[in-house]
């Protein structure tokens, strides 16, 4: 699925989204590493999201906290991995109900791998990119 956001009111549309969303196992994807440090602070401190754990992921996290990190939302029944392309290949995430692609990939490869994170083996699973008019 997709989602025409105009640029002013995408954050608000996320945070929207995630709360129409509470319950489920939800990995968000955004462009930088940057905006997954933002968005791990930010959204765990709206009242909306409160009880639906919120864990960061990207290349610049040293190994260990990045296997922790992992490892803590492989364990989740519901929460929000927010997260880089770091985790869009090679990881085996069990159970994940919804991908958010806030920022689309460069490489269109990239999009079906991201996608690919849900949907996985006899489990169903939605997609959804956030797109600018």
């Amino acid at each position: 699925q997709y989602m025409i956001c105009e640029p002013a009111k995408k954050s608000s549309q996320l945070v929207d989204f995630l709360v129409q969303n509470t319950g489920k196992k939800i990995m968000v994807y955004f462009a930088t590493c940057a905006c997954v440090d933002y968005w791990s602070v930010v959204l765990p401190m709206l009242n909306l999201l409160k009880g639906s754990p919120v864990i960061a992921y990207h290349g610049k996290m040293k190994q260990g906290p990045r296997e922790k990190a992992l490892a803590s939302f492989s364990a989740l029944s519901s929460g929000i991995l927010v997260c880089t392309d770091v985790a869009a290949r090679g990881l085996d995430i069990p159970h994940v109900d919804l991908i958010v692609q806030y920022d689309p990939p460069q490489d269109p490869n990239v999009f079906v791998h991201r996608a690919g994170r849900t949907a996985r083996y006899d489990q169903e699973g939605d997609a959804i990119v956030f797109l600018l008019p």
